[in-house]
């Protein structure tokens, strides 16, 4: 993260256990294990990316159970007066938008999505505080313009056809067992329904936070993996949304507050690049706009 001192990052892990073990009286989870990147001997990392991909492979059973319950239009679940789910306005888990929705095609869900931010930049409601609102305001209408019919366009075989996804699947959103095996999923109370390309297409879960934050837009080896297991399990469909490139990732993912601008920039040229539209010098292309 930006804001945090780079002299601290060693100890984020280990110091708060070593307190609270300290302290009696206070619950604490149980510790498997963790890593420094200043120990040469860390062998943390090697055990982790053998139970990620445990978990991944639970992640695409997940997937395949959710693509069996489409829904007609994309937006927030709630209850109707009778108890039962009724697709409602899109959320945004990050920022309070205006009500918008629900969505009948995946162009008007992800034109809207990027419209309302858009809207609210340029009324100076959003990214004011950071004065970064030229670039915040060109990374939405990139989204709008550029990326929002790009993803639509991949919507052809299920146009109509919305699945529930968890916007906020970073991973801290599963329990698992002693075994990695998955007990439950928690915090879905900003979930929504969306287009396949969105359900089944890289997310958190599979990213690249240095990526992310960087022009070096792509795949990760956990998109690739869990592409896999998906094509392995019999639905090479939703494989192709997986493995197809990370533009919806970068689309849902938008722009973090409180970035350095190198970062924004950095930011910015990714998600250009993951429009096809390779930017070498991204100080220029925000001058032409």
């Amino acid at each position: 993260m930006s804001n945090f001192p780079s002299l601290l990052a060693n100890f984020r892990t280990n110091l708060p256990r070593r307190v609270l073990e300290d302290i009696k009286g206070i619950p604490t989870a149980k510790f498997f294990g963790y890593g420094l990147a200043s120990d040469a001997e860390n062998l943390v990392d090697i055990s982790y990316t053998i139970q990620k991909q445990h978990v991944l492979s639970q992640v695409a059973d997940i997937l395949i159970e959710i693509s069996k319950h489409p829904f007609p239009k994309a937006g927030s679940l709630i209850l109707d007066d009778d108890g039962d789910l009724e697709v409602s306005a899109v959320s945004d888990c990050f920022v309070s938008l205006g009500r918008h929705g629900p969505c009948d095609t995946a162009l008007d869900y992800f034109t809207s999505m990027a419209e309302q931010h858009v809207d609210v930049i340029a009324d100076g409601q959003e990214y004011f505080q950071y004065l970064r609102l030229r670039e915040a305001y060109l990374c939405f209408r990139t989204l709008r313009d550029q990326a929002g019919p790009e993803l639509a366009a991949r919507e052809k075989e299920k146009p109509s056809s919305f699945y529930l996804k968890h916007v906020n699947d970073k991973g801290d959103h599963l329990l698992v067992d002693e075994e990695y095996t998955t007990t439950g999923i928690i915090d879905w109370q900003l979930a929504r329904t969306v287009p396949a390309c969105e359900a089944f297409g890289p997310s958190l879960i599979t990213a690249s936070l240095d990526n992310l934050y960087s022009k070096d837009a792509g795949l990760t080896d956990d998109d690739v993996f869990l592409a896999q297991q998906l094509e392995v399990k019999g639905r090479a469909e939703l494989a192709k949304y997986m493995g197809v490139d990370e533009l919806v990732r970068r689309f849902m993912f938008g722009l973090a507050s409180g970035l350095y601008r190198s970062e924004i920039l950095g930011v910015l040229g990714g998600l250009l690049k993951a429009c096809g539209e390779e930017c070498i010098d991204i100080e220029s292309w925000i001058a032409k706009q």
